[in-house]
């Protein structure tokens, strides 16, 4: 080190003494690497604020949805008492023609595990989304 620069030492934890670190000079310039900063966010116009409050408050509601589902999903509870479960998946419709229906428990099982995985890929592809 150089006369006008002063270094700092302190203990660590385990008592070695850490590195020296320059102290700061009053009206010397400090060299910050270029990674470290961040550029300043560009200022938007008022539409697109608006937009993208918008496309924020869709985000939310798809967010919403998909952990109202795995709540959902989280409180299913296979019977074991010998009742019988079935599963029935469609469009919804009255006269359904292709509506899939199964009362065998493992497949219900596998059905809903898979739904859990794709709704927790779903939730984790969104939530950097959210972000303003």
């Amino acid at each position: 080190m150089n006369e006008t620069t002063t270094a700092k030492t302190t203990p660590s934890a385990n008592g070695e003494k850490l590195k020296a670190v320059p102290s700061a000079q009053p009206g010397k310039k400090i060299d910050i690497p270029a990674g470290l900063l961040k550029p300043a966010a560009p200022v938007l116009s008022l539409d697109d604020r608006l937009y993208r409050l918008n496309q924020l408050y869709e985000l939310q509601a798809k967010h919403n949805l998909l952990c109202q589902s795995r709540e959902k999903l989280g409180a299913f509870k296979m019977k074991k008492n010998g009742e019988e479960v079935v599963l029935s998946l469609g469009t919804g419709g009255y006269n359904d023609n292709n509506a899939f229906k199964t009362a065998h428990p493992e497949i219900i099982k596998d059905v809903v595990e898979f739904i859990k995985k794709d709704i927790d890929k779903k939730i984790a592809e969104l939530e950097p989304q959210i972000n303003w």
